[in-house]
């Protein structure tokens, strides 16, 4: 430990790949309806929309789920219907018992869900408004969120559970983490007009950009790995709210624009890692649970003994996974559904 810095306390925030997760779905989900209202074309259809993000998501979860379901025979356990009905509507984040019942790293898919079902709705929202105050109208949705979640958990909030301050179903609901979603709804703006003005701002663009990737990402670091960040995370905020969301959104916004920072996520092992990235999070921790197994029974080897090992034959297997699932499962009815849209039109 070098004081302040905290290796430990950097890895215990290593979930803040979450946070980027939800600020990167909500910054690149918008972008036809940020473009849409500049231009003053008709707004992406809600039904088109929700149907296309299901195609992407269902096919490949849906197999995840029941490979789990049938591998450790949950329907023999007791209220396991329930259960099980409720991770395939993706509503099992509303219920104390069901969250992590399953699979633990599931929650969020069920968020990511019903934030698809939400997003539309923003917009609608916002369609009277100047454009002007778009962004500010999104930034007071995200204050009126956190203020809503907060004022539910310091209510004790009776429902579905009165027993813990804290409960699970309130922790990870999609009000908690709607602050940001936002943040990188509200990011996206800034994004499409820096690409906009691209070769008029060519002088400085590169520079600022590279300059603002590289010192958040240091930032980033200090927050993450020091006190600081407790300091500035108010009551109840997930990950660090709010000033590590805004962080990821600035990255968010000038990536693009950067030099070196892009050109490493353009390298084909980045690509490739994106490409089948879903799947990756899907399988990897069903998995490692079969590898500590199989290394324990085969090999006589403790996982935490030998994790350089573990993690090596955990990788790997998640991504020939991934990839056997991207090329087999998603790909094909991402396929499937742009041949629909060019039929339809």
């Amino acid at each position: 430990r070098l004081p302040p810095f905290d290796l430990g306390r950097l890895l215990e925030n290593g979930n803040t790949g979450v946070a980027l997760f939800f600020a990167l779905s909500g910054f690149l989900l918008s972008i036809p309806f940020w473009e849409a209202r500049g231009s003053g074309a008709p707004r992406p259809s809600p039904f088109k929309f929700f149907a296309r993000r299901l195609a992407r998501i269902v096919p490949a979860y849906y197999l995840c789920l029941t490979a789990l379901i049938v591998a450790n025979r949950l329907w023999l356990e007791d209220d396991s219907r329930l259960d099980m009905t409720l991770h395939y509507l993706f509503a099992f984040n509303f219920r104390e018992d069901s969250i992590f019942s399953i699979n633990a790293p599931f929650w969020t898919i069920a968020v990511e869900t019903q934030f698809y079902a939400l997003l539309p709705c923003i917009f609608v929202l916002i369609r009277p408004t100047a454009q002007r105050l778009a962004i500010p109208i999104v930034l007071l949705l995200a204050l009126l969120a956190y203020g809503m979640h907060l004022q539910l958990i310091a209510a004790g909030a009776s429902w579905p559970s009165a027993n813990a301050p804290v409960a699970a179903v309130r922790q990870y609901s999609l009000l908690a983490h709607l602050p940001i979603f936002l943040f990188g709804i509200a990011a996206t703006p800034c994004y499409l007009y820096l690409r906009q003005r691209q070769r008029d701002f060519y002088r400085w663009l590169l520079p600022v950009s590279n300059a603002t990737v590289w010192g958040v990402l240091g930032l980033l670091l200090v927050v993450l790995g020091t006190p600081l960040g407790d300091a500035l995370r108010v009551p109840a905020g997930r990950y660090h709210l709010p000033i590590v969301p805004i962080l990821i959104c600035s990255i968010l916004v000038f990536t693009p624009f950067s030099g070196l920072p892009r050109a490493i996520l353009d390298t084909r092992l980045f690509t490739y890692l994106g490409t089948v990235s879903y799947g990756i999070y899907l399988y990897h921790l069903p998995i490692q649970h079969v590898v500590a197994r199989y290394m324990n029974a085969w090999c006589g080897l403790d996982p935490a003994s030998h994790w350089i090992i573990f993690a090596s034959i955990s990788f790997l297997v998640t991504l020939i996974t991934a990839s056997i699932s991207y090329w087999g499962v998603e790909r094909r009815f991402l396929l499937w559904c742009a041949e629909s849209r060019t039929q339809q039109r």
